[in-house]
């Protein structure tokens, strides 16, 4: 926007979750923009006061958008891309569901591709299409039995991405027999589809999606126990020995809560890994070091445990 990059919008929207930096752009984005401005507030509470509050903005939305952009809602657009983002979602999950399996026959690469779906490619086709596509792989992979590496040891990336390399998960694949089947971006919470009958039913619907399905939304809106329930929950579905905690230098949610994550990982006797990175660079913590931390914990802490317990 300072440079002059971002198109001049008739109008600008923005929203108050899931981070301090979403935020702050927000700000910007009303203060630089130089144009109408519409806020939506989510709430910290998982209840469903906080999906109707919601809906109630997205249906206040609807006449802001038509008097700064002169377009009419249609009511039939709405339902037709609200249809194609129940397809997607119900492919997701099924997606999902074959990563459940063990041994994982898809890479582990693929884990944060669910979020970045839903950003770019809800309520159209290419979205059903690819959706369908690596749950059709998966389905396929695991009927035949392929695999590209020998899985020993299973890990829930419980936080951030290594955005900047993701070769990094082909070398925890191929070097430690490491696999990641879900990390928090890659998980899309199954909270049902959009109920098309009316309106107002899809307005509730997208409302629900928006903060509790998506990562991050789902996860760092609220107390701690929601995020670590969830994580819970995912290191029993996907048959997972342990968490790694790689946390995001700039993410205040997360690191106010590692402390009581770590207290409810001792409790349940489940290996965590935790460490500092920036996951867009490199510059905070080297490759070199990621890899050392990981398989330094791969190694000495949880492949011996799950021996013992063969044993």
């Amino acid at each position: 926007i300072r440079r002059g990059l971002y198109p001049k919008p008739a109008c600008t929207v923005g929203i108050n979750t899931p981070c301090d930096a979403q935020v702050l752009t927000t700000q910007v984005m009303a203060e630089l923009g130089e144009a109408p401005f519409f806020a939506i507030d989510v709430p910290y509470y998982h209840e469903d006061e906080t999906i109707h509050h919601v809906a109630g903005q997205l249906k206040e939305l609807i006449p802001f958008l038509e008097e700064n952009t002169g377009r009419k809602m249609d009511i039939d657009k709405l339902r037709e891309s609200c249809n194609l983002s129940n397809q997607m979602s119900e492919n997701l999950w099924e997606w999902l569901d074959w990563r459940k399996q063990v041994p994982l026959t898809q890479t582990s690469k693929l884990v944060g591709f669910t979020l970045f779906m839903q950003i770019l490619f809800t309520g159209c086709q290419e979205g059903v299409d690819a959706a369908k596509a690596f749950a059709r792989e998966a389905r396929e992979r695991t009927e035949r039995g392929e695999k590209f590496f020998e899985e020993r040891v299973r890990a829930v990336w419980y936080q951030d991405a290594v955005w900047t390399d993701l070769q990094m998960y082909d070398w925890f694949e191929r070097e430690l027999g490491l696999t990641i089947p879900v990390d928090v971006f890659g998980y899309f919470a199954n909270q049902g589809v959009i109920d098309l009958s009316n309106m107002d039913t899809m307005l509730d619907g997208l409302a629900r999606k928006l903060v509790d399905c998506h990562p991050m939304a789902r996860q760092f809106r609220g107390d701690v126990d929601f995020y670590i329930g969830d994580a819970m929950r995912l290191l029993d579905d996907f048959q997972a020995d342990c968490f790694i905690f790689a946390g995001h230098i700039g993410c205040k949610h997360a690191w106010g809560g590692v402390g009581l994550f770590k207290e409810a990982c001792r409790r349940a006797d489940i290996p965590l890994l935790v460490f500092e990175f920036d996951m867009f660079d490199d510059r905070v913590t080297s490759y070199d070091d990621v890899y050392f931390e990981v398989e330094r914990f791969v190694n000495e802490i949880v492949l011996p445990r799950k021996q013992r317990k063969v044993a």
